[in-house]
């Protein structure tokens, strides 16, 4: 049967395939790959021909999975997982590489680095990590340059081409520095905020998604909205007493117990959110991989 299947089946095809779901398009498929849109529809339709069904609805702004089509990218994606840990084990790089690791910039300042410590010190394992936010993260995975990621919980529609285990939980909240008007203020209401500015990270970040869907209602109400790129800037200029700013619990721990920064009306704007570890859908692991996984999913 398998012999069959990959007579009848390039594997060059399903690598095409697979690249049409991940961009949701086969211009863009076509322009990652270096081939032309008439050659991505080519293979696609040898892979329809050689199933027999359609695979993808072709939409005026993205391209997306049919129900069989769901079926063949999810074992795709199994196919090669095996491919690339067979090119391994021939390799010999199984247990040599060191393997590194892609994280958003909250759990990667503030959790990891401390896991990879205990890592090192129970198990004498080095790993190395990248920073960057959660689709740049997710990037990295499905291209195999980090083995996992961790990243803020992804939406549903994210993850159909990763796997994702939550391994924490931090909270979002509203904070100024300690003796700012509102901090000490019961009932906070919308004009409160006419005067105050909101300092928020880029597009693009996890945090700003998601302090601005937690924030809705009054974002019309801040006297002036400053972009900032970085976490730890935003929190040494609310410090400073500049402004007020969603930051996580987990990157202002210190803060919080020593009285310097303190939540607005914590019961309304507070958030918890989860942390993820994801992986490749369908990756088979195995050896050193397999114990990473579980060592940074039970948070041992």
């Amino acid at each position: 049967m398998y012999q069959v299947f990959l007579m009848d089946c390039n594997l060059y095809s399903l690598k095409v395939f697979v690249e049409v779901v991940r961009a949701c398009s086969l211009t863009r498929a076509a322009a990652e790959l270096g081939i032309s849109q008439p050659a991505v529809s080519a293979h696609i339709k040898t892979l329809e021909q050689r199933f027999g069904e359609r695979l993808l609805r072709r939409g005026v702004k993205e391209t997306c999975l049919t129900a069989f089509g769901g079926e063949v990218h999810g074992q795709a994606l199994v196919v090669f997982a095996e491919l690339e840990e067979l090119d391994c084990l021939a390799a010999g790089t199984s247990t040599r590489r060191v393997p590194i690791l892609g994280a958003s910039s909250t759990p990667g300042a503030f959790w990891l680095p401390q896991m990879l410590n205990k890592l090192q010190l129970d198990h004498s394992l080095h790993c190395e990590f990248h920073i960057g936010d959660s689709s740049q993260v997710k990037s990295w995975v499905l291209e195999r340059s980090v083995l996992f990621g961790l990243v803020v919980e992804l939406p549903a529609a994210d993850c159909r081409e990763v796997e994702q285990r939550e391994i924490g939980r931090d909270s979002l909240q509203l904070m100024g520095a300690s003796g700012h008007a509102l901090t000490t203020k019961k009932n906070v209401r919308s004009v409160d905020f006419r005067n105050e500015t909101l300092l928020v990270r880029a597009p693009g970040s996890s945090t700003r998604a998601r302090s601005d869907s937690m924030l809705s209602p009054i974002l019309p109400h801040f006297g002036r909205i400053v972009e900032l790129n970085s976490g730890e800037v935003i929190k040494e200029a609310v410090l400073a007493g500049l402004g007020l700013a969603v930051l996580s619990s987990w990157s202002v721990r210190r803060e919080l117990e020593q009285g310097l920064l303190v939540a607005v009306d914590a019961k309304r704007w507070s958030q918890q959110r989860p942390i993820c570890l994801i992986r490749r859908a369908g990756r088979a692991l195995r050896g050193q991989a397999a114990f990473l996984w579980d060592f940074f999913s039970k948070g041992d």
